[in-house]
């Protein structure tokens, strides 16, 4: 399957990249993931519509909904609470960098296991970090 994107006319001591990838766009469905994004995208627009609608319609889980996503956009009462609950999960989790400072040891953190502990203390949805492959 790689074999085909090798572009043979070009010398890999030249231009290894072009080499190796030259035919890439050539056989690639052009597009194929801006389009899904695009999908992707749409629908977060309408679900951030219906999010903001009043949250008087309804049944009552949307309702309560509507009313957690509102909580979240309250910077003034985010900014209130602090980052005391986040703080308390991250410690549990081994720590993060950023929040360690000089005192991170690198070493001793397990990334897999800090994502199993964050993840068993409830927060399955949220990505701290993501990989994946994109169109450049």
């Amino acid at each position: 399957m790689l074999l085909k994107d090798i572009d043979k006319n070009v010398d890999p001591c030249d231009d290894f990249y072009h080499y190796a990838c030259g035919n890439y766009l050539k056989t690639a469905e052009p597009n194929i993931m801006r389009r899904f994004d695009n999908v992707i995208i749409n629908k977060y627009k309408q679900l951030k519509a219906m999010l903001e609608e009043p949250a008087t319609k309804g049944p009552r889980v949307f309702k309560m909904v509507k009313q957690l996503y509102r909580q979240c956009l309250d910077e003034a009462a985010l900014d209130k609470q602090g980052l005391g609950d986040a703080l308390k999960i991250f410690k549990k989790a081994g720590g993060w960098p950023v929040l360690e400072g000089k005192r991170w040891r690198a070493k001793k953190f397990q990334w897999a296991e800090a994502m199993i502990t964050i993840q068993n203390l409830g927060l399955t949805g949220h990505k701290l970090f993501e990989i994946e492959v994109n169109v450049d």
